[in-house]
């Protein structure tokens, strides 16, 4: 299972909007790395002009037309993940291990039509896939299949979100039967902070489905949330490595090791401060508020609501607050939604099993340098979100990183 080549992805988005530099930046990227690759058969280069060809074909029609959809986006960025598995499948062949590029889609992974964020219909994926790659190993071939992409039941190409490679290696993974998925990234494995906001970031060496789960969702780690979702209930462990090798961090069933293990931030959010006493009491009034939220298109990052049902906190992208805000001032809202304050925002999101323990809390607690916009946690959670002034966030981050996750994991 193959990602495209590092910051390609970024430039084919530049790509979908007409920026036809970038499309020869990734022509180079591709034509350096054909170069490297001993190919006594002279299969490689040919493939990936072809892909490239088309490629420079779609994009020219795209910006003739001005189309800039979802559908259109996937349909240029899949091509990533076509190019790089081709790459990968010649450098095994080149040491003499017979790789086999394998398009994912031609494989059997369909999805629904949820453009850029596309789930597989798994049942169908399953009957499709299963065959084909029994097929392929029965052969002793090597399948590289290109993570990320997939296809709809109309025929159009379509991509899983970002990190989708992840999420396409844990359903096949799923449907063999593997005994253990491996996730080989630019790191060790999965870091207790990010190495370029905290000192000294230590390597998790365990982790359970839902605390990975967690830490995904509140961008710890840029794997896709839905990454342990196929192998959850097998119980197959995952395995997330650096290219050096090593043991990694295992990801499997049960919370173990460390109470608390990771924390993460981050920013270019909004507190969206939903009141009205028209609320208490009234039913389906979160349900119609957050359907709102989703229908102006945005993605909630945490939610908090009082006992007493009289405000909502909402925590949303910075981008997308302009347009919830007007979403909730329909006057159809006016005797139930009495106003929307607005804060900037940034969230520090500090994850583990035990997260939620009086004593850990505490000292969550007592390292806040000011009261927080809203604090999201339910029990059966292991992730605990504070809603932060941005100024606060990175000193609360690195306060708890070193003052409560390392002690945690380095005791």
């Amino acid at each position: 299972m193959v990602s495209a080549a590092r910051g390609v992805t970024d430039k084919l988005l530049r790509v979908a909007k007409g920026d036809l530099d970038s499309l020869r930046e990734i022509e180079d990227i591709h034509h350096n790395l054909v170069k490297n690759i001993d190919d006594p058969q002279a299969r490689l280069l040919p493939e990936i002009e072809k892909l490239l060809g088309r490629l420079r074909g779609i994009a020219k029609a795209l910006s003739m037309l001005g189309e800039d959809t979802p559908a259109a986006r996937d349909l240029v960025v899949a091509h990533g993940e076509m190019l790089s598995a081709r790459i990968m499948a010649a450098a095994l062949r080149s040491i003499g291990v017979p790789g086999v590029a394998v398009d994912a889609p031609e494989l059997g992974v369909v999805t629904d039509t949820k453009f850029g964020e596309a789930s597989p219909i798994t049942p169908l994926a399953k009957s499709l896939v299963k065959p084909k790659l029994a097929s392929m190993l029965a052969e002793d071939l090597v399948p590289v299949v290109t993570g990320f992409i997939g296809r709809s039941l109309d025929g159009r190409l379509t991509t899983l979100g970002r990190g989708g490679s992840d999420y396409t290696a844990t359903l096949l993974a799923s449907i063999i039967e593997a005994r253990e998925v491996q996730l080989v990234t630019d790191v060790p494995g999965v870091l207790s902070g990010d190495p370029c906001l905290v000192d000294n970031p230590v390597l998790v060496g365990e982790m359970s489905y839902q605390e990975a789960m967690d830490l995904a969702m509140v961008g710890g780690k840029k794997f896709h949330p839905k990454t342990f979702e196929p192998v959850m209930e097998a119980g197959i462990p995952v395995r997330i490595t650096g290219l050096e090798g090593g043991q990694g961090t295992i990801v499997s069933p049960k919370g173990s090791g460390a109470p608390v293990k990771a924390v993460a931030t981050g920013s270019s959010l909004s507190l969206l401060y939903v009141k009205g006493g028209g609320m208490v009491g009234r039913r389906g009034t979160a349900g119609e508020i957050t359907t709102r939220i989703a229908g102006a298109g945005a993605n909630i990052v945490a939610i908090a609501q009082p006992a007493s049902e009289t405000s909502i906190s909402f925590l949303l992208p910075e981008k997308s607050s302009n347009a919830v805000v007007e979403e909730l001032s329909d006057p159809e809202l006016a005797g139930v939604v009495h106003g929307v304050d607005v804060l900037e925002s940034a969230h520090v999101s500090v994850v583990g099993y035990r997260v939620g323990d009086p004593e850990i809390l505490s000292k969550l607690a007592s390292r806040l340098p000011r009261q927080p916009h809203m604090i999201s946690y339910s029990g059966a959670s292991t992730a605990i979100t504070f809603a932060l002034p941005p100024p606060d966030a990175l000193e609360f981050m690195r306060k708890v990183h070193d003052e409560v996750v390392l002690p945690c994991l380095t005791r």
